[in-house]
């Protein structure tokens, strides 16, 4: 009878625990997402709010507006000094030959994801 009632208490302990909300990560805001070519390449532009550290972001294309592919992983600041600022210089490709979108997403420790707007860089 004792490890009936200790199984029952171990269930309904984990029950509870697992019903709790996780503890969630403070969201890192995209802000100013922006293009232009410098010597032939095509720099991808953001900023953040500042205000969390960033572990890495996501660079990602579309040829549909719709349906993005990752080209790049930019890593994150030194946690101990927060960067603003980031850019990731795209090579312009033959794919690029039409509008092209561009965005850039980030990627939480937690596993959430955060999406810039995106932006159209018609040819």
């Amino acid at each position: 009878m004792k490890s009936i009632l200790l199984v029952a208490f171990v269930l309904l302990s984990f029950a509870t625990l697992a019903s709790q909300p996780l503890a969630t990560e403070p969201r890192v805001h995209i802000k100013n997402l922006t293009s232009h070519v410098e010597a032939n390449r095509r720099i991808i532009s953001w900023t953040t709010d500042g205000t969390q550290p960033v572990n890495t972001f996501e660079v990602q294309r579309s040829l549909d507006g719709k349906t993005f592919t990752t080209i790049a992983i930019v890593l994150g600041a030194d946690p101990r000094e927060p960067q603003e600022s980031y850019k990731f210089p795209a090579a312009r490709g033959s794919q690029e030959q039409q509008t092209t979108w561009y965005r850039v997403a980030h990627i939480g420790t937690n596993g959430t994801i955060e999406y810039s707007n995106s932006i159209a860089i018609a040819k």
